[in-house]
């Protein structure tokens, strides 16, 4: 099965692996937050939705990612969240994984045009 998030859930949907800084450590907020449904996950997370939530460090880096989500065709509900609160869903239906601006794996997401 292909992964393009490089996600590996366990029996509990917790990450079981982490790649370069996705998760953002206790405490650490961002100004804005871009955050997108991801519909080819359902497979993954049968049964819950799974979100993506991008952290940005300004409101120019958080429209390149709302376009980059916008330009996929498996990115749905592209939302720009302000203030410092960290966007957050119930467990029981959704299925969430946070990127951080110096995540590696996620370099492209904050490259205008990347997608």
């Amino acid at each position: 099965m292909d992964n393009p998030f490089d996600v590996v859930l366990g029996p509990s949907n917790k990450l079981q692996r982490n790649r370069g800084n996705v998760t953002p450590t206790e405490g650490e907020t961002y100004p804005y937050y871009v955050t997108m449904t991801v519909a080819k996950m359902s497979m993954i997370t049968p049964g819950k939705i799974f979100k993506l939530v991008i952290g940005c460090n300004d409101a120019k880096q958080a429209k390149i990612v709302s376009e980059n989500a916008q330009n996929r065709g498996d990115m749905k509900r592209v939302t720009i969240h302000t203030g410092r609160k960290k966007p957050t869903y119930p467990k029981r239906t959704h299925s969430t994984r946070s990127v951080t601006p110096n995540a590696q794996a996620y370099a492209q997401w904050y490259t205008k045009g990347a997608f």
